[in-house]
C-alpha cells in the first residue's frame, strides 16, 4: 500500500528536511520511527527545505508492507514516536503510482516578516526587516511572475535553472508582512534570494532595473539570501 503523509515541522530544530549523516534532519526522524515499526521502504519527500525553514503542510509518501493495513493505528504510533516538533496532519492511502515529488503541480511558500521587532519567543519563526518600503516591494515582487532562468537566484545552480512563478504577492496580514510565491518547483535558496533582493530594493541598496537585469541574466550581482526563520513551505498541490 502506498500512503501519503501530510505533516508540519518546526525547522528551527533541524539541519534541513532531507536525510543527512550525523545531523538532525526531518527525514532522519521519520526513518528512525518507520524502522521501529518494521517499515524499511524509501521515505520520499515532496522536496527539501534548508536548515531553519519551516513547513505547515509538507508531503511524503512511502509504500507499506502488507501487515500495516490499519492506517489509524499507524497514525497513532507515528505521532507518539516522533518528536513534538513534527506534527502529522493526515495519513491516507493513494494510488501505487503516486510520487510526492514528481507529481506535485504547485508548491506554495510564504516568507513572514513582523512589522515590529519579534520578542525572544518569536525570533525563530518570523523575521524583522525595519523600515520596509511596502510600495516599492509591492511593485517589485510582481517582476518575478513568469518564466525565467533563475540561475542567479540560487545557491547551487544546476544544468536546468529555468522555473515558472505562477504568483508572486506581497500583502499585509494583521501584524505581519507576507511574501507569497507559488510555482511548480524552486531551486535551492531561490525563495530566500528573491526575498532578500526585495529587502535590498526596499533599502535602496538595489533597484528594480537591476532585478529585471538579473532575471534576464544580463548582469550578475553577488548572491544574497535572507535568514531562514521567516520561510514556510505552506502546502504542496497535486
Amino acid at each position: 500500500m502506498n500512503i501519503k503523509i501530510v505533516f508540519a515541522y518546526d525547522g528551527s530544530k533541524f539541519f534541513g528536511s532531507q536525510k543527512q549523516k550525523n545531523k538532525k534532519a526531518v527525514a532522519n526522524e521519520f526513518i528512525r520511527v518507520l524502522k521501529k515499526l518494521n517499515i524499511s521502504s524509501t521515505f520520499i519527500l515532496s522536496g527539501r527545505t534548508d536548515k531553519g525553514v519551516h513547513a505547515t503542510r509538507q508531503v511524503a509518501n512511502i509504500k507499506l508492507p502488507a501487515f500495516w493495513s490499519d492506517l489509524n493505528s499507524l497514525f497513532v504510533s507515528m505521532c507518539r514516536m516522533l518528536p513534538p516538533y513534527i506534527d502529522i496532519k493526515t495519513i491516507k492511502k493513494v494510488d501505487d503510482t503516486f510520487h510526492s515529488r514528481y507529481h506535485a503541480t504547485k508548491r506554495v511558500y510564504r516568507y513572514i516578516v513582523k512589522k515590529t521587532k519579534p520578542n525572544v519567543f518569536e525570533n525563530a519563526y518570523t523575521h524583522f526587516e525595519p523600515n520596509l518600503d511596502t510600495k516599492a516591494v509591492s511593485k517589485a515582487i510582481k517582476q518575478f511572475e513568469g518564466v525565467f532562468d533563475f540561475g542567479y537566484f540560487c545557491k547551487k545552480p544546476t544544468n536546468k535553472t529555468t522555473r515558472e512563478i505562477y504568483e508572486a504577492k506581497f500583502y499585509k496580514y494583521k501584524d505581519y508582512y507576507i511574501f507569497k510565491f507559488v510555482g511548480r518547483s524552486f531551486l535551492r535558496g531561490q525563495v530566500r534570494s528573491m526575498v532578500q533582493f526585495l529587502f535590498d530594493i526596499s533599502s535602496q541598496k538595489r533597484n528594480i532595473n537591476e532585478l529585471k537585469a538579473s532575471l534576464n541574466k544580463t548582469i550578475k550581482l553577488p548572491l544574497k539570501v535572507c535568514p531562514p526563520n521567516g520561510l514556510y513551505l505552506m502546502k504542496v498541490i497535486y
